[in-house]
């Protein structure tokens, strides 16, 4: 199988395996950030920090063309770049295998070989659950793997071949440290392999001088954002019209409070963790090919192999340091790394393989015995990940939402702590515009002087309700925002009055959720209805609905271990089921009925 032949092999997997994920891909929205992202791209409004300002754009012009639902619009960004991921890290290998000189008695042998890397790579089920989600990741890898390939592929060129290696690069970076700001993750690599190329040094400053413009170029893209937010989209997080909100949002600035606030003894543990949670999406006997892989490229080329290494190890110093839930999905690029050792490594030992065992002759059908290899790998991971990472019929969130939507009474307001029941209502308010009476309110962003731009354009009612106490809280809280001296006392009482002010809003029924809790919330009597409780004022008469088990349906083990979201929100499920229950009961027994068996 040469050249042409080996091309169109090629051309045929990538379509098999665009299939493949669109088939597996999300019909429903998802936990985490899936409502308030696909709101972002369908409103063409402002996502959370850093703003996503390249994938909010995609995703509302594959929403515009796409025929099906707004979620499986967007959920096509992630395949598209999710796939491509899996094409560049296959030029990235075959490149790095023909450089190691892995196959020599083969002209396309290290492309043939490094063809169904792509299937190992994208059926870990992180990369394959993201692939098929609507989230940003897979756009991130994307740039990763593609500069890396550049970087990889580089030698001692002539000026002209790596000038314009160099302006590629350049844009590359650019419009990847627009997308995401861990892009910056790579520079330390980067600053290593410029060093350490002699053609660079020689025309260092020529070659800065060409890299500034696309750079510049590239970064433009975030304009994007007070652009937009100046003309007060629904979706306008941290409202970035203005350059002081510009720079807090772009920078991830409320995010600052994770980073590296854990012991150092804390950070080695989280290390060992990340590192076995890298080795696990991969079938545990790709940890030998993948230490055979690291050694050979150290032997064979040590400074591709350090550039590597630093990237690996860079990314892990960091996630190790980010205290969130949902780390696993900052894990792509060391997921990505320690396939390519992988499969560096089952190349090297088929090819030895082969040469010990056979003749010349017999060595020369390596490229294709690795393909071979690689691909039952691929497919083996399939076979075991799907239940983990199949969304096309992942219906719990919309399950979720529903319960919660069709337990409330009309005009209802939702005070929520939960992310995970928050981001869903958005979507399905102003996406699905199912329920469109209903207004969720997320009582961790009523710290933050923007929401309440939001709160006012989405329900003015609501707004006007509590507009005296919300003059009080935004000086308070702009001055903590902009640094500037700040009374934490005063925003705090401010910020619970605000609460107050919405849990008491007259002729609206309010409702709580388990973990959204307020200094007056004595005030109060609260009833569980479904998912959440019913708030009753000291003056109002309420007659609760009898118990009815809820369930978001049942979920596998594997699903169940490695999906954090999941089974947060089916524990709170069966303790809203135990409460209702036992409140149902209680009530029979108060009105003179005989509770059921």
């Amino acid at each position: 199988m040469e050249g042409r032949t080996t091309k169109l092999w090629i051309g045929g997997l990538i379509l098999l395996n665009l299939l493949w994920l669109l088939r597996t891909s999300a019909n429903f929205v998802g936990f985490v950030d899936s409502g308030e992202l696909a709101v972002a791209c369908f409103s063409l409004g402002i996502a959370h920090p850093t703003g996503y300002s390249l994938y909010t754009l995609l995703g509302r012009v594959f929403t515009l063309f796409h025929p099906g639902a707004v979620i499986e619009g967007v959920t096509f960004v992630s395949i598209i770049f999710g796939l491509g991921s899996g094409i560049f890290f296959v030029l990235l290998l075959s490149n790095l295998l023909k450089k190691l000189n892995i196959f020599a008695n083969s002209k396309s042998g290290s492309l043939l070989a490094a063809s169904t890397s792509m299937v190992v790579l994208l059926y870990c089920p992180i990369m394959w659950s993201l692939s098929v989600t609507n989230e940003v990741y897979t756009l991130h890898l994307f740039f990763v793997t593609s500069i890396f390939f550049l970087v990889l592929s580089a030698k001692d060129y002539a000026y002209g071949h790596l000038a314009r290696t160099i302006v590629l690069g350049s844009y590359l970076i650019g419009l990847s440290l627009s997308h995401h700001l861990s892009t910056v993750l790579l520079i330390p690599a980067l600053i290593f392999w410029v060093l350490t190329n002699r053609s660079i040094r020689k025309q260092a400053a020529r070659l800065l001088l060409l890299s500034i413009t696309p750079f510049i170029l590239a970064l433009t893209v975030c304009l994007y954002l007070p652009i937009r937010a100046s003309h007060s989209p629904i979706a306008n997080w941290g409202n970035p019209s203005t350059l002081e909100n510009l720079v807090r949002h772009a920078s991830g600035w409320q995010y600052q409070v994770w980073m590296f606030n854990k012991s150092l003894s804390a950070i080695f543990g989280s290390m060992a963790d990340l590192l076995v949670l890298t080795v696990k999406q991969f079938p545990i006997f790709m940890l030998i090919p993948a230490v055979f892989g690291l050694i050979v490229l150290t032997v064979k080329d040590r400074i591709a192999s350090t550039f590597i290494a630093i990237v690996f190890a860079t990314n892990l110093v960091y996630l190790a340091g980010y205290t969130i839930p949902e780390i696993d999905t900052y894990l792509l690029p060391m997921i990505m790394i320690y396939a390519l050792w992988a499969v560096t490594g089952t190349a090297a030992i088929c090819g030895l393989v082969l040469k010990i065992g056979g003749s010349r002759r017999i060595a020369g059908f390596a490229p294709y015995f690795t393909a071979g290899v690689l691909l039952a790998v691929g497919l083996y991971m399939i076979a075991v990940n799907r239940s983990f990472a199949d969304r096309s019929d992942y219906r719990y969130v919309d399950t979720q939402s529903m319960l919660l939507l069709d337990g409330m009474e009309p005009r209802a307001i939702l005070l929520t702590a939960n992310w995970d029941f928050y981001s869903p209502l958005l979507y399905k308010k102003f996406a699905e515009h199912v329920r469109t009476d209903v207004t969720a309110i997320d009582v961790e962003l009523l710290r933050r002087s923007w929401y309440y731009d939001f709160i006012a354009a989405s329900d003015q009612d609501l707004f006007a309700n509590i507009e005296e106490e919300v003059q009080v809280f935004l000086p308070q809280v702009q001055r903590f925002e902009r640094d500037e001296r700040f009374d934490r006392g005063r925003i705090e009482d401010a910020y619970q009055s605000i609460i107050t002010a919405i849990a008491s809003v007259p002729d609206r029924p309010v409702y709580v959720d388990i973990s959204a809790q307020f200094r007056d919330s004595d005030m109060f009597s609260k009833i569980p209805a479904g998912p959440v409780y019913r708030l009753i004022r000291q003056d109002e008469t309420y007659t609760p609905k009898p118990f009815s088990r809820m369930s978001l349906g049942a979920a596998s083990p594997d699903l169940l271990e490695g999906d954090y979201s999941l089974k947060k929100q089916i524990e709170i499920i069966d303790v809203m089921n135990r409460e209702w229950k036992a409140f149902w009961e209680w009530y029979q027994v108060q009105n003179g009925v005989i509770p059921d068996s």
